[in-house]
C-alpha cells in the first residue's frame, strides 16, 4: 500500500488514495469524496499528529511521537518540536542531554508514522509521497528523502512535492477546466507558502512558487502571547 504523508512543521497527517477500510478495532478516518483520499486517525482518533517526538535517558529505545509527546510540553518539559525548520543544517537539537539532528528527527518520526499506517489499516506500506515547504532548498529536500528511505519507504526524486502543489493537484484532479489557473496558499503551522499551477491541454505544471519559513500559526500565537505581556506591563503587571 502507498501512502501519502504531510510532514507538517507543527502537525503531519497519514493519507491513503481511495475509500480504505481500518483494520478491526481501529475508527476515526474520514473519506474525502472530492479528491477520493482517506485521511487515517492519529492514535488518539484525531484526524492530525504533532510533530512532536520525546525520548527519555531511562528508556533509551523507546520514543514517544505525536499526542503523547505533546503531552510532555504541557506537563511543562521540553519534547522536540518544530524540528523541520532546521532539516538540512547542522544545528543540534538537545533532548534529555542528549543531540538529535533534525535529519534523524525526521527519519524516526517518518518511520513512526509508517508504522502507524499499517497498523492501523491492516497493510503493509513500502512507499509513499512525502511532501514538503516551497521554500525548502535542495539540501533540505534531499535530507527529508533520505529521513524517508532511512525509515523504510522506497522514495524516488519524483514522490517529493511541495506543500501547495500537492493542495492544488488534490483539488483540480477532477476538474474538467482547461486551460485552467490555479494558485494554492498554504498557511502552516511553521511555514506560509505559496504556488501557481496551470493545466493547458492535460498537462499540469507548476509556474512560481515562494514561501517564508518563518511565518506561521507558532509565530502568530508568538506575537499575540508577546502583545499580551506588553499591554500587561504597561499597566503594571509583570509576569515572567
Amino acid at each position: 500500500m502507498d501512502i501519502g504523508i504531510d510532514l507538517g512543521t507543527t502537525f503531519s497527517v497519514i493519507a491513503v488514495k481511495g475509500k480504505v477500510e481500518l483494520a478491526p478495532g481501529y475508527s476515526g478516518s474520514e473519506y474525502l469524496e472530492d479528491i477520493d483520499a482517506t485521511i487515517l486517525p492519529s492514535e488518539t482518533g484525531n484526524l492530525t499528529i504533532p510533530s512532536v517526538m520525546w525520548w527519555h535517558p531511562d528508556e533509551p529505545d523507546h520514543y514517544v511521537f505525536g499526542d503523547g509527546a505533546k503531552q510532555m510540553a504541557e506537563e511543562g518539559k521540553c519534547p522536540i518540536m518544530f524540528s523541520k525548520r532546521k532539516i538540512g543544517t547542522t544545528t543540534e537539537l538537545m533532548l534529555n542531554g542528549r543531540a538529535f539532528s533534525a535529519k534523524e528527527v525526521a527519519e524516526r518520526f517518518l518511520r513512526y508514522m509508517k508504522e502507524w499506517a499499517e497498523t492501523v489499516t491492516g497493510q503493509k506500506v513500502s512507499r509513499a509521497v512525502v511532501t514538503h515547504p516551497a521554500y525548502f532548498t535542495p539540501n533540505m529536500v534531499a535530507e527529508t528523502r533520505e529521513a524517508a528511505e532511512n525509515a523504510g519507504l522506497s522514495m524516488t526524486a519524483d514522490q517529493l512535492m511541495m506543500e501547495p502543489c500537492a493542495a492544488a493537484l488534490a483539488y483540480t484532479a477532477n476538474d474538467k477546466r482547461d486551460p485552467l489557473r490555479v494558485m494554492s496558499y498554504d498557511l502552516g503551522g511553521g511555514t506560509f507558502d505559496v504556488a501557481v499551477m496551470e493545466k493547458i491541454e492535460g498537462v499540469i505544471q507548476m509556474r512560481k512558487f515562494h514561501g517564508d519559513p518563518l511565518l506561521g500559526g507558532y509565530n502568530f500565537d508568538s506575537a499575540l502571547v508577546q502583545w499580551i505581556l506588553n499591554e500587561l506591563k504597561a499597566k503594571g503587571r509583570i509576569i515572567p
